[in-house]
């Protein structure tokens, strides 16, 4: 934008938005007051995750990975050099996006992540095997 507008964007942001972290403050107060129940309803997420993707990592031979301990799974493509087209084309065709390997200088291998909903998890697993066996 020009100048002149975005100084009138601003300067509207200003008034309107006097204290943009507002309703996340007052949020945080409620997590507060709730944060044994919160941590055990993620504790239980993340246990029940772990589990699934250690046992479908084990039932996926095309990829190698050492065991996860947090929230992050970082298998190898067997046999491959580089899992960026993997990664790109199980997004395009699925939707499901994991992080390409070469971002972390290792390029065979892609990263997923598993600390969300068991339901989503549990779908983009299976994307990500279904993009394994059409490959």
């Amino acid at each position: 934008a020009s100048p002149e507008a975005t100084a009138r964007i601003r300067r509207a942001r200003d008034v309107v938005d006097g204290w943009a972290p507002m309703p996340s403050d007052r949020l945080s107060v409620v997590a507060f007051r709730n944060l044994d129940a919160l941590a055990a309803r993620a504790r239980s997420i993340v246990r029940n995750n772990l589990a699934l993707i250690t046992e479908w990592l084990a039932a996926t031979p095309q990829l190698e990975c050492v065991a996860p301990r947090a929230t992050l799974a970082f298998p190898r493509l067997r046999g491959g050099t580089d899992a960026g087209p993997f990664a790109e084309r199980l997004f395009r065709e699925t939707a499901t996006a994991v992080a390409p390997g070469h971002f972390f200088g290792a390029p065979a291998h892609f990263r997923i992540a598993f600390g969300g909903e068991p339901a989503a998890v549990a779908k983009g697993l299976d994307a990500i095997r279904r993009c394994l066996e059409t490959a």
